[in-house]
């Protein structure tokens, strides 16, 4: 990260839904960036050893108040981590 661009104080980097289920079912995934779990601890790493603020999102749904999480379940089991 180039400290003259990106400022520690300035910069916040935002994870959204970097979570296992998310990335390690999609093939394209695995086949274009096999590294992509390393990849991604790395980077968060040098960030946080160079005082960048982190957040990371995820979305929590709700059984039986939300439509998706029935598909997600259908598509990936409810046995998940």
């Amino acid at each position: 990260m180039n400290s003259e661009i990106y400022k520690p104080g300035e910069t916040a980097i935002i994870v959204v839904d970097i979570q296992t289920p998310f990335y390690s079912g999609f093939p394209g995934i695995s086949d274009t960036n096999p590294d992509f779990p390393d990849s991604i601890r790395k980077f968060l790493s040098a960030a946080r050893e160079n005082g960048f603020r982190i957040c990371h999102v995820n979305q929590e749904s709700l059984s039986g108040k939300d439509n998706w999480l029935e598909t997600w379940y259908r598509k990936n089991g409810r046995d998940w981590v």
